[in-house]
């Protein structure tokens, strides 16, 4: 009788959800060694909750048996396994196997960032009704100790409006607005690089530029910027080192201005102010690189990886790269540089970051994010 009741409160609708407290568990694998016994993965949990009825989501990436016990006045209502193979894993409450409530489409998540558990935490809104977590508790591999769930553990990003409250809109100048503004013109000029050389599209008509021997074959173009005033254009390449690539339009004339020195870049904006190319970094950390034309100097940018808000929201920390930061708008040392997931990548397509940072120190600022696409 007890195991019917226990698959009947599994059963209940989402609208009684709504009054329950939402706790997740997560590992990449679970415990294979007890007391000098070696067995198949195993993750144990205790919750010890007497207020609110309780909703458990566990999920693993390796098929383990999921061993959860409650105190006498807990009441567990659902509980919801999610993973790489959900249907291969075992629940069993208070030594009773049960049948759980299957999160379809969610992969593994044994950390409270990045887009796997952004995406755990839509589907369990969806599912429950329910926010934001009332705690989480994670590992790469379980202990054999239990994950003890016994009171509310508050943390920002483990609600599914995370970024609500940390974005800073009112933070751009207006003058870097006006500018912004400027560079969407439909009637501007437009340029891309590619590996035919450069294509610009000016007063309605297109030119296509292409490279003569002067300069190294153009290998994984990546960014592009035009100097309207003194009649140049700028390519940035990822292959190998890195190069960047300058035609003189009045002097009808290609160049290499420097080497990248393996900084590998994610688009270029032209600084006319300061006669600089402002570079956005890809792969290993965030950053911006900063090219004078005067100086003909390459120096890097550390950003302050605390100051992304919501960065983490679009890749998968750990196991890709990180998301890039692209430079859209420049206004003296104010920079606002956007972030994307690219779906090369399995990322997050749609989504975006866009932060305002300060060249000197930087100090960046979430002032726009997009969730939707």
């Amino acid at each position: 009788m007890r195991v019917l009741l226990v698959l009947l409160l599994f059963c209940l609708p989402t609208s009684v959800m709504a009054d329950a407290e939402l706790h997740a568990v997560g590992v990449y694998e679970g415990n294979i060694r007890t007391d000098g016994r070696i067995h198949g993965g195993e993750v144990r949990i205790l919750v010890d909750r007497n207020a609110d009825p309780v909703i458990l989501s566990v999920g693993s990436y390796e098929p383990v048996r999921w061993f959860i016990e409650t105190t006498e006045e807990t009441r567990v209502e659902t509980i919801i396994l999610h993973g790489y193979r959900p249907e291969k894993s075992e629940v069993y409450l208070n030594g009773l196997q049960v049948t759980p409530r299957i999160l379809q489409g969610v992969g593994y998540v044994y950390e409270n960032e990045g887009i796997k558990f952004r995406q755990m935490l839509e589907a369990l809104q969806a599912e429950t009704n329910i926010e934001a977590l009332a705690s989480f508790h994670g590992s790469y591999r379980a202990s054999p100790e239990p994950f003890v769930i016994d009171r509310i553990v508050p943390n920002p990003r483990n609600h599914v409006d995370h970024l609500k409250d940390l974005v800073r809109p009112d933070a751009v100048p207006e003058p870097l607005q006006q500018i912004r503004d400027m560079a969407s013109d439909l009637n501007a000029p437009t340029l891309r690089f590619s590996n035919g050389g450069f294509i610009l599209t000016e007063n309605g008509e297109t030119t296509v530029f292409e490279p003569t021997l002067d300069v190294p074959d153009i290998s994984h173009p990546v960014g592009a910027a035009f100097d309207k005033e003194g009649r140049r254009m700028f390519g940035v390449t990822l292959g190998g080192e890195g190069f960047i690539y300058l035609y003189d339009m009045s002097e009808d004339r290609w160049s290499i201005l420097a080497s990248m020195e393996q900084n590998d870049a994610a688009g270029m904006l032209y600084d006319a102010e300061a006669d600089r190319l402002i570079f956005g970094l890809r792969l290993i950390q965030a950053g911006l690189a900063v090219y004078d034309l005067r100086r003909r100097v390459l120096s890097r940018v550390p950003v302050q990886a605390q100051d992304l808000a919501g960065f983490t929201d679009l890749y998968d920390p750990g196991n890709a790269p990180a998301a890039d930061l692209v430079p859209i708008a420049i206004s003296g040392n104010l920079l606002l540089v956007r972030a994307g997931g690219r779906q090369a990548f399995r990322r997050a397509p749609g989504k975006s970051r866009t932060y305002l940072v300060d060249l000197m120190t930087g100090r960046a600022t979430l002032v726009a994010f997009d969730n939707d696409g």
